[in-house]
């Protein structure tokens, strides 16, 4: 008795060209019997980034140098339609991280680091401006505080901003968005 080789071959050449297509459409390893996978929305996967830097003469020409910022990011709507988020909560702090501190312990702008906040993008909500806060307190503990101007905000980027001190031309500080 021979083997009618079409008989056996058939069968082959069907499952390889049938079995990719049976594969079309099941869902991802993991996955319960009958729900589909689907991508989270972008925003929630994104997060949006707010940075503090300093200027390196900060201190330059201060009777009484910093010696704490405290720095917040306030979003805001600016039709008004939702309340301002402030974070962090509280507010990060700049202070000196040299050892030993020196005495007073004031900020060097080149040696000690910024600081920084994320917030998920999807948190954000309708808001559509920033503003950088900072608190400054001086060694003689004077304080006051400096704003940035308004930026328009968009989800899932990152924001730097600036504080550099006014002097000689007036007193005070000021904070701005260096376009990061």
């Amino acid at each position: 008795m021979t083997v009618d080789w079409f008989v056996v071959l058939t069968p082959l050449v069907l499952v390889v060209v049938v079995l990719p297509f049976v594969f079309v459409g099941c869902a991802p390893f993991g996955s319960s019997p009958g729900t589909t996978a689907t991508q989270p929305p972008d925003d929630v996967a994104t997060q949006t980034t707010f940075r503090l830097e300093m200027d390196p003469n900060l201190q330059q020409d201060l009777t009484n140098p910093l010696v704490k910022i405290e720095v917040t990011w306030l979003l805001e709507s600016s039709t008004g339609a939702a309340p301002t988020i402030v974070i962090p909560t509280p507010p990060e702090k700049i202070t000196t991280k040299q050892q030993p501190p020196p005495d007073p312990p004031v900020i060097d702008p080149v040696k000690d680091t910024g600081v920084s906040a994320k917030v998920a993008s999807a948190d954000i909500g309708p808001r559509d401006q920033v503003r950088c806060e900072c608190r400054n307190t001086q060694s003689n503990n004077n304080t006051g505080t400096a704003k940035s101007e308004a930026v328009p905000l968009e989800k899932g980027k990152t924001y730097e901003f600036r504080i550099q001190s006014r002097r000689p031309a007036q007193a005070g500080f000021r904070v701005y968005h260096n376009g990061a």
